[in-house]
């Protein structure tokens, strides 16, 4: 297990971190992936050099997406993130994506898992040849499946990869009414 805290891929808390004795951050992706895609490789490349001073080390980045939207534009802009985020999440040492699986509102549970094998398979087998792990976050509020124990047993029965796992936040529970 790792301290860490959640975070954004700022000099600020890359500092914080340093000065507390933190050595791993968590990049929350979703509000601030637009601004890292801005980023130019020179600011990038200064925040890397900056972790390196400073001794802090990504570990992995949070994006929460709905990966499975019908709307095919909002689903593939989903995977394309994801795709790039693998990357970053790679030059940097990290190890895992935690992320929502999203959903289909107009499909069943199952058909939503089995559209899950298509959409995920890939992303998972990329991740996999990066050495990146790839977590599905327990919130409800993310608009999403891995919400249960009986859901995970159908994701993790349906997909099964060594590089799949669960983020677990006890707290998502209560959100759900449990």
């Amino acid at each position: 297990m790792q301290l860490g805290f959640c975070s954004q891929f700022i000099d600020e808390h890359i500092n914080f971190a340093a000065e507390s004795g933190i050595t791993y951050m968590e990049l929350e992706g979703t509000t601030q992936w637009s601004q890292l895609m801005q980023a130019s490789p020179e600011e990038i490349d200064r925040r890397e050099a900056l972790l390196k001073q400073r001794g802090v080390k990504i570990g992995g980045i949070i994006h929460t997406n709905n990966f499975l939207s019908s709307d095919p534009a909002v689903a593939k802009n989903a995977q394309d993130e994801f795709s790039a985020l693998l990357k970053f999440c790679a030059r940097f040492g990290g190890d895992v994506i935690a992320t929502a699986t999203g959903k289909d509102d107009r499909l069943s549970l199952e058909d939503n898992v089995r559209k899950m094998v298509d959409v995920f398979g890939p992303m998972i087998n990329a991740a996999e040849a990066l050495g990146i792990k790839v977590a599905f976050e327990n919130c409800p509020s993310h608009n999403q499946l891995a919400t249960t124990p009986h859901n995970w047993e159908l994701i993790f029965n349906a997909i099964d990869s060594p590089n799949l796992g669960l983020e677990f936040d006890p707290s998502s529970s209560s959100l759900a009414g449990g």
